[in-house]
């Protein structure tokens, strides 16, 4: 069993039920990678941030710290738009797109309603279009990346507790800047319940 899913409480095709896991509302909304190196994040990162040419661009500092020796945080300021950061999440976790990776999940406080949600994708490492989660209000939620649409779901995940970005120890490795779109008439710029 790998540390993922003891972390999530798996094993072998069991569902984890969700759990109370600490939320830190200190901490920004962020990408927790597991694997991989600062260098092939980063430009995991960029990559990403090209795919599509933005529409309303808007610059964003990125920082990768170092948790330890194989996890890493990325952080936006200012913070990622919803469609930007829930895509990322599953684009770290792919190992097609990012070279490395183990493992992507996130947290990211919803603008329009301030819940804070933990998000892993459904399968990991198999670069599909639908995270799960559970919010800091305890809800279970799906969110469908093509879209942003985040919806209520009936899916049990067990969010993992969240890293403390403050800690002594967590050091930034690496920080540069790319343009995302900050265009609020697409992808759920709100990330509420649809």
């Amino acid at each position: 069993m790998g540390l993922f899913d003891r972390l999530f409480g798996r094993r072998g095709g069991e569902t984890a039920q969700p759990e109370g896991a600490t939320m830190r509302p200190e901490n920004p909304c962020w990408v927790l990678v597991e694997g991989s190196t600062p260098a092939d994040i980063q430009s995991a990162v960029v990559a990403h941030a090209g795919v599509a040419k933005p529409v309303q661009p808007d610059r964003h500092r990125v920082t990768i710290h170092r948790l330890d020796a194989d996890r890493f945080g990325v952080t936006f300021d200012p913070p990622a738009p919803p469609y930007a950061l829930t895509n990322l999440i599953g684009w770290l976790d792919d190992p097609r797109m990012t070279r490395g990776s183990r493992r992507a999940v996130g947290w990211l406080i919803s603008p329009g309603s301030s819940v804070r949600y933990f998000l892993a994708p459904r399968q990991a490492h198999a670069g599909n279009d639908t995270l799960i989660g559970v919010g800091s209000d305890g809800r279970r939620v799906s969110v469908f990346l093509p879209s942003c649409r985040l919806d209520l779901s009936g899916e049990r995940i067990a969010a993992i507790p969240e890293p403390d970005l403050s800690a002594r120890g967590v050091e930034p490795v690496a920080s540069f800047e790319v343009t995302l779109d900050g265009n609020a008439s697409f992808g759920n710029p709100w990330f509420v319940i649809e």
